[in-house]
Protein backbone atom coordinates (compact mmCIF):
# COMPACT_ATOMS: atom_id res chain seq x y z
CA UNK A 1 0.00 0.00 0.00
CA UNK A 2 0.86 3.77 -0.56
CA UNK A 3 0.65 5.89 2.76
CA UNK A 4 1.67 9.25 4.62
CA UNK A 5 2.09 9.18 8.23
CA UNK A 6 2.63 12.01 10.44
CA UNK A 7 3.24 12.11 14.20
CA UNK A 8 3.46 15.31 15.45
CA UNK A 9 1.91 14.92 19.12
CA UNK A 10 5.56 15.61 20.65
CA UNK A 11 8.60 18.65 19.87
CA UNK A 12 9.92 16.41 18.14
CA UNK A 13 7.92 15.07 14.98
CA UNK A 14 8.25 12.37 12.26
CA UNK A 15 7.02 12.14 8.51
CA UNK A 16 7.07 8.64 6.40
CA UNK A 17 5.73 8.09 3.17
CA UNK A 18 5.62 4.55 2.58
CA UNK A 19 5.19 2.98 -1.41
CA UNK A 20 4.54 -0.63 -0.52
CA UNK A 21 7.90 -1.94 0.65
CA UNK A 22 9.95 0.59 0.59
CA UNK A 23 9.46 3.46 3.39
CA UNK A 24 11.28 6.41 3.55
CA UNK A 25 11.34 8.83 6.68
CA UNK A 26 12.47 11.82 8.44
CA UNK A 27 12.02 13.74 11.75
CA UNK A 28 12.81 16.95 13.23
CA UNK A 29 13.18 18.88 16.94
CA UNK A 30 12.49 21.96 15.94
CA UNK A 31 10.59 22.96 18.69
CA UNK A 32 8.33 25.98 17.63
CA UNK A 33 9.28 26.10 13.72
CA UNK A 34 6.91 22.91 12.80
CA UNK A 35 4.60 24.69 10.69
CA UNK A 36 7.82 26.20 8.59
CA UNK A 37 8.80 22.30 7.72
CA UNK A 38 5.95 20.28 7.93
CA UNK A 39 4.32 20.73 4.22
CA UNK A 40 8.24 21.17 2.80
CA UNK A 41 8.87 17.77 4.36
CA UNK A 42 5.93 15.71 2.96
CA UNK A 43 6.31 16.73 -0.96
CA UNK A 44 10.13 16.45 -0.48
CA UNK A 45 9.37 13.18 0.95
CA UNK A 46 7.04 12.03 -1.41
CA UNK A 47 9.29 12.90 -4.55
CA UNK A 48 11.75 10.72 -2.95
CA UNK A 49 9.14 7.81 -2.71
CA UNK A 50 8.43 8.35 -6.34
CA UNK A 51 4.88 8.21 -6.15
CA UNK A 52 2.08 11.14 -6.27
CA UNK A 53 -0.35 12.44 -3.41
CA UNK A 54 -2.84 11.23 -6.05
CA UNK A 55 -1.68 7.54 -5.06
CA UNK A 56 -2.21 7.47 -1.53
CA UNK A 57 -3.51 4.76 -0.34
CA UNK A 58 -4.32 6.35 2.91
CA UNK A 59 -2.86 8.63 5.07
CA UNK A 60 -2.65 8.26 9.50
CA UNK A 61 -1.72 10.61 11.80
CA UNK A 62 -1.54 10.80 16.07
CA UNK A 63 -4.80 11.82 17.15
CA UNK A 64 -3.64 13.33 20.28
CA UNK A 65 -3.21 13.39 23.38
CA UNK A 66 -0.11 15.05 22.42
CA UNK A 67 1.11 19.14 21.41
CA UNK A 68 -2.18 21.85 21.08
CA UNK A 69 -0.39 22.99 18.07
CA UNK A 70 0.97 19.73 16.91
CA UNK A 71 -1.83 17.99 16.13
CA UNK A 72 -3.53 20.19 15.03
CA UNK A 73 -0.95 21.24 12.05
CA UNK A 74 -0.95 16.92 11.18
CA UNK A 75 -5.19 16.92 11.15
CA UNK A 76 -5.00 20.59 8.76
CA UNK A 77 -2.89 18.93 6.57
CA UNK A 78 -3.98 15.69 6.18
CA UNK A 79 -7.52 16.78 6.32
CA UNK A 80 -6.61 18.89 3.32
CA UNK A 81 -5.16 15.80 1.21
CA UNK A 82 -8.66 13.78 1.99
CA UNK A 83 -11.10 16.65 0.68
CA UNK A 84 -8.62 17.45 -2.34
CA UNK A 85 -8.49 13.71 -3.34
CA UNK A 86 -10.78 11.67 -1.50
CA UNK A 87 -7.85 9.63 0.51
CA UNK A 88 -8.98 8.43 3.94
CA UNK A 89 -7.32 9.11 6.95
CA UNK A 90 -6.77 7.16 9.70
CA UNK A 91 -6.29 9.07 13.42
CA UNK A 92 -4.82 6.36 16.20
CA UNK A 93 -4.52 7.29 19.92
CA UNK A 94 -0.58 8.41 19.98
CA UNK A 95 -0.18 6.49 23.55
CA UNK A 96 -1.47 3.17 21.48
CA UNK A 97 1.32 3.75 18.73
CA UNK A 98 3.97 4.45 21.28
CA UNK A 99 3.30 1.30 22.72
CA UNK A 100 2.49 -0.62 19.63
CA UNK A 101 6.28 -2.30 18.98
CA UNK A 102 5.98 -3.80 23.01
CA UNK A 103 2.09 -5.15 22.21
CA UNK A 104 4.29 -8.70 23.56
CA UNK A 105 6.20 -8.54 25.97
CA UNK A 106 5.18 -10.43 29.00
CA UNK A 107 4.20 -7.52 31.46
CA UNK A 108 2.48 -4.56 31.69
CA UNK A 109 3.65 -1.18 29.30
CA UNK A 110 2.69 2.27 30.06
CA UNK A 111 3.28 4.87 27.14
CA UNK A 112 4.12 8.07 28.96
CA UNK A 113 3.80 11.74 27.74
CA UNK A 114 5.04 14.72 30.17
CA UNK A 115 1.83 16.65 30.42
CA UNK A 116 3.30 18.82 32.97
CA UNK A 117 1.51 20.46 35.85
CA UNK A 118 2.79 17.23 37.91
CA UNK A 119 0.86 15.13 35.23
CA UNK A 120 1.37 12.31 32.92
CA UNK A 121 -0.44 11.20 29.75
CA UNK A 122 -0.54 7.38 30.45
CA UNK A 123 -2.28 4.38 28.78
CA UNK A 124 -1.55 0.60 30.24
CA UNK A 125 -1.12 -2.34 28.00
CA UNK A 126 -1.09 -5.92 28.32
CA UNK A 127 -1.04 -8.62 26.08
CA UNK A 128 -2.43 -6.22 23.44
CA UNK A 129 -5.29 -5.03 25.63
CA UNK A 130 -5.61 -1.77 27.24
CA UNK A 131 -5.44 -2.28 31.04
CA UNK A 132 -5.44 1.62 32.02
CA UNK A 133 -7.37 3.65 29.99
CA UNK A 134 -5.96 6.70 28.23
CA UNK A 135 -5.85 9.65 30.58
CA UNK A 136 -4.38 12.67 32.36
CA UNK A 137 -2.89 10.80 35.81
CA UNK A 138 -1.04 12.14 38.64
CA UNK A 139 2.23 9.79 39.37
CA UNK A 140 0.12 8.36 42.50
CA UNK A 141 -3.27 7.60 40.44
CA UNK A 142 -1.06 5.82 38.08
CA UNK A 143 0.85 4.00 41.20
CA UNK A 144 -2.57 2.74 42.89
CA UNK A 145 -3.91 1.08 38.98
CA UNK A 146 -0.82 -0.51 38.81
CA UNK A 147 -0.87 -2.23 42.25
CA UNK A 148 -4.84 -2.68 41.57
CA UNK A 149 -4.36 -4.61 38.16
CA UNK A 150 -1.41 -6.86 39.61
CA UNK A 151 -3.42 -7.54 42.67
CA UNK A 152 -6.37 -8.63 40.44
CA UNK A 153 -3.91 -10.27 38.26
CA UNK A 154 -1.56 -11.71 40.39
CA UNK A 155 -2.01 -15.41 39.11
CA UNK A 156 -2.86 -14.97 35.40
CA UNK A 157 -1.20 -16.53 32.68
CA UNK A 158 -0.97 -15.15 28.93
CA UNK A 159 -0.50 -17.46 25.70
CA UNK A 160 2.67 -18.33 24.42
CA UNK A 161 4.30 -14.72 22.95
CA UNK A 162 4.04 -14.91 18.77
CA UNK A 163 7.32 -14.10 16.91
CA UNK A 164 6.24 -10.61 16.61
CA UNK A 165 7.96 -10.13 20.33
CA UNK A 166 10.24 -7.59 20.00
CA UNK A 167 13.71 -8.12 20.07
CA UNK A 168 15.90 -7.83 22.89
CA UNK A 169 17.85 -4.96 20.91
CA UNK A 170 14.53 -2.64 21.02
CA UNK A 171 14.37 -3.63 24.93
CA UNK A 172 18.01 -2.68 26.17
CA UNK A 173 16.68 0.32 27.67
CA UNK A 174 14.72 -1.24 29.65
CA UNK A 175 17.30 -2.45 32.22
CA UNK A 176 19.35 1.21 32.03
CA UNK A 177 18.22 1.73 36.03
CA UNK A 178 19.68 -1.92 36.99
CA UNK A 179 23.24 -1.64 35.26
CA UNK A 180 22.89 -4.41 32.87
CA UNK A 181 25.30 -4.51 30.35
CA UNK A 182 24.20 -4.57 26.79
CA UNK A 183 25.95 -7.88 26.18
CA UNK A 184 23.54 -9.36 28.97
CA UNK A 185 20.57 -7.71 28.03
CA UNK A 186 19.38 -10.89 26.82
CA UNK A 187 20.30 -12.94 29.16
CA UNK A 188 18.71 -10.81 31.78
CA UNK A 189 15.48 -11.10 30.07
CA UNK A 190 15.10 -14.04 29.36
CA UNK A 191 15.55 -14.89 33.36
CA UNK A 192 13.57 -12.57 34.28
CA UNK A 193 10.77 -11.66 31.83
CA UNK A 194 10.50 -14.63 29.79
CA UNK A 195 7.88 -17.30 29.84
CA UNK A 196 3.74 -17.86 29.91
CA UNK A 197 2.91 -16.45 32.98
CA UNK A 198 2.50 -12.58 33.94
CA UNK A 199 5.78 -11.12 35.34
CA UNK A 200 4.15 -9.46 37.90
CA UNK A 201 5.94 -6.36 39.70
CA UNK A 202 7.99 -4.90 36.55
CA UNK A 203 6.52 -2.86 33.78
CA UNK A 204 7.48 -1.61 31.26
CA UNK A 205 7.33 2.47 30.10
CA UNK A 206 7.82 3.43 27.09
CA UNK A 207 7.11 7.02 25.29
CA UNK A 208 9.14 10.45 25.15
CA UNK A 209 8.97 10.70 28.63
CA UNK A 210 9.52 7.26 29.85
CA UNK A 211 12.81 7.91 31.81
CA UNK A 212 11.58 11.25 33.60
CA UNK A 213 8.18 8.89 34.47
CA UNK A 214 10.15 5.75 35.32
CA UNK A 215 12.64 7.92 37.96
CA UNK A 216 9.89 9.73 40.17
CA UNK A 217 7.47 6.51 40.48
CA UNK A 218 10.52 4.38 41.15
CA UNK A 219 11.36 7.11 43.93
CA UNK A 220 7.60 7.03 45.16
CA UNK A 221 7.56 3.30 45.18
CA UNK A 222 10.52 3.53 47.71
CA UNK A 223 9.16 6.18 49.36
CA UNK A 224 5.67 4.20 49.79
CA UNK A 225 7.48 1.63 51.23
CA UNK A 226 9.71 3.51 53.81
CA UNK A 227 6.15 5.27 54.57
CA UNK A 228 4.48 1.52 55.25
CA UNK A 229 7.42 0.68 57.48
CA UNK A 230 7.89 3.36 59.27
CA UNK A 231 4.59 5.04 59.74
CA UNK A 232 6.15 7.97 57.98
CA UNK A 233 7.24 8.90 54.26
CA UNK A 234 10.23 11.14 53.66
CA UNK A 235 12.44 12.34 51.07
CA UNK A 236 15.67 14.04 52.61
CA UNK A 237 14.15 16.41 55.19
CA UNK A 238 10.71 17.05 53.11
CA UNK A 239 7.95 14.93 53.66
CA UNK A 240 5.90 14.01 51.27
CA UNK A 241 2.15 15.13 51.06
CA UNK A 242 0.55 11.57 50.26
CA UNK A 243 0.36 8.63 52.61
CA UNK A 244 0.71 4.88 51.10
CA UNK A 245 -2.30 3.98 48.60
CA UNK A 246 -4.77 1.96 50.78
CA UNK A 247 -4.74 -0.54 47.38
CA UNK A 248 -0.80 -0.98 48.94
CA UNK A 249 -1.76 -2.13 52.36
CA UNK A 250 -3.95 -4.95 50.42
CA UNK A 251 -0.58 -5.84 48.37
CA UNK A 252 2.48 -5.19 49.65
CA UNK A 253 4.62 -6.82 46.64
CA UNK A 254 3.23 -3.74 44.83
CA UNK A 255 6.11 -2.15 47.23
CA UNK A 256 8.65 -3.45 45.12
CA UNK A 257 7.34 -3.19 41.49
CA UNK A 258 9.90 -1.83 39.35
CA UNK A 259 9.24 0.64 36.50
CA UNK A 260 11.90 0.36 33.39
CA UNK A 261 12.58 3.00 31.02
CA UNK A 262 12.86 2.25 27.68
CA UNK A 263 14.59 4.36 25.10
CA UNK A 264 12.48 6.64 22.89
CA UNK A 265 12.61 5.36 18.93
CA UNK A 266 12.69 8.25 17.07
CA UNK A 267 10.59 6.54 13.98
CA UNK A 268 7.14 6.44 15.38
CA UNK A 269 5.61 6.15 11.97
CA UNK A 270 6.15 2.66 11.48
CA UNK A 271 3.72 1.89 14.32
CA UNK A 272 1.35 4.15 12.82
CA UNK A 273 1.21 2.26 9.31
CA UNK A 274 0.65 -0.63 11.29
CA UNK A 275 -2.01 -0.08 13.23
CA UNK A 276 -3.51 2.00 10.61
CA UNK A 277 -3.61 -1.14 8.16
CA UNK A 278 -5.13 -3.41 11.31
CA UNK A 279 -8.03 -1.02 10.55
CA UNK A 280 -8.39 -1.32 7.17
CA UNK A 281 -8.40 -5.04 7.16
CA UNK A 282 -11.06 -4.80 9.71
CA UNK A 283 -13.12 -2.80 7.31
CA UNK A 284 -12.81 0.70 9.28
CA UNK A 285 -13.54 3.48 7.60
CA UNK A 286 -11.39 6.32 8.22
CA UNK A 287 -12.19 9.36 10.07
CA UNK A 288 -15.08 11.92 9.67
CA UNK A 289 -14.52 15.49 8.45
CA UNK A 290 -15.95 16.64 12.24
CA UNK A 291 -13.05 14.57 14.07
CA UNK A 292 -10.22 16.19 15.52
CA UNK A 293 -7.40 15.85 18.11
CA UNK A 294 -7.98 13.68 21.21
CA UNK A 295 -7.50 16.01 24.17
CA UNK A 296 -7.37 14.38 27.54
CA UNK A 297 -7.26 17.52 29.65
CA UNK A 298 -9.57 20.30 29.70
CA UNK A 299 -8.94 23.95 28.78
CA UNK A 300 -9.03 26.95 31.51
CA UNK A 301 -12.07 27.97 29.93
CA UNK A 302 -13.83 24.38 30.17
CA UNK A 303 -12.78 23.58 33.87
CA UNK A 304 -14.09 27.51 34.69
CA UNK A 305 -17.49 26.25 32.95
CA UNK A 306 -17.20 23.23 35.53
CA UNK A 307 -17.35 25.27 38.77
Amino acid sequence: MKALAIDSAVTRFCIAVKNNDATISTSFNIGMKQSETLLVAIDELIKKASISVQELDYTVLCAGPGSFTGLRLAYSALKALTLAHDIPLYAINTLSVYAQPYKNVPFPVLSVIDAKKNKFYIAGFFNGKEIIPSGDYTILQVLEKIANYFEENLNATVPPLSNERPSMQSVQGAVCSKNVSQSDTSSYFDKNVGGGTICTNQVLCCGPDAKLFSEKINMLVSECGKDKQDGKSEQGEQKLEFGVPSSFEKNSASLSTIFFPINFSCITTDSLFTLAEEKIAKGEKGSEDYDGPIYLRASEAEENLAK
